[in-house]
């Protein structure tokens, strides 16, 4: 798997204009260290002072409040420590945050694993810090869409736990892949940032329809398939079938998927 080619700053510059407005930061090994740590401090003086300045440059540049992630993934397990929320305004915040969160120490030691393109590397020289202006963003609109070999094969609802009853309108599905298709074709198959011919795209449709990227990841077990199987996107048929299957919760919440960060909650 060439998971270099979805680190967030190989594909951002790139495709910018398309996404949400961030900002990514080299991480010093000492702020690194401090999250494999068990304790949490807070201090900013234990920390690089140009470190710390730019990240309270960026959270004012990007409009006071961000969203913080790491290279590959976010700390969507961690939102309980700031009071079941991923919006961030202070580096204390920023912190706290990554630090709370099990993806996060993933990323951070064994960000490399099943990949096949590095050698015996163990993790990239740099690890960045991405900071993403802050957007009220609804939950329904949110979409991963599954690519191989450049065809586009299915688009899955993000949030699985919740069933929304306006996305079972077949109109509305019709007019929401419709979408993000032609973005699809007239933005990311042509893309030098993107190399590798199977990719997993995440997008935010808004309510005039715009598709905003979010997200590249890798196609394959390591990114969740949502409401697909990575045995039926990985079939042979997959791939030669014309259609984009779009796919929906169509049961209540409790009889369908549970809640994939339940596990990380604090009692």
């Amino acid at each position: 798997m060439g998971f270099v080619w979805f680190l967030f700053t190989s594909w951002y510059e790139a495709l910018r204009v398309h996404s949400i407005r961030s900002i990514a930061i080299p991480l010093p090994e000492e702020f690194v260290a401090s999250l494999l740590q068990d304790q949490i401090l807070v201090q900013e003086d234990l920390y690089p002072s140009s470190f710390v300045a730019a990240v309270k440059d960026a959270i004012h540049r990007l409009g006071g409040r961000v969203f913080a992630k790491l290279d590959w993934s976010s700390a969507k397990d961690a939102k309980w420590i700031l009071a079941n929320s991923l919006c961030c305004r202070s580096f204390a915040d920023i912190l706290m945050l990554l630090k709370a969160s099990d993806f996060i120490t993933h990323d951070l030691t064994q960000a490399y694993d099943g990949c096949s393109d590095v050698g015996t590397k163990r993790r990239p020289d740099t690890f960045h810090l991405v900071l993403k202006k802050w957007c009220h963003l609804f939950d329904s609109m949110h979409f991963r869409c599954f690519v191989r070999a450049k065809k586009l094969l299915g688009i899955s609802q993000r949030n699985c736990t919740e069933r929304y009853d306006f996305l079972a309108s077949e109109a509305t599905q019709d007019t929401l892949c419709d979408a993000i298709a032609a973005f699809f074709e007239s933005h990311l198959t042509t893309s030098q940032a993107l190399p590798d011919p199977n990719y997993v795209f995440d997008v935010y449709v808004d309510k005039d329809h715009k598709v905003h990227l979010i997200d590249i990841n890798v196609f394959g077990a390591v990114t969740d398939p949502l409401l697909f199987s990575w045995d039926e996107l990985k079939q042979p048929a997959a791939a030669e079938d014309d259609r984009i299957h779009f796919r929906v919760v169509t049961t209540p919440r409790s009889a369908m998927y549970a809640d994939p960060y339940g596990q990380y909650r604090v009692p």
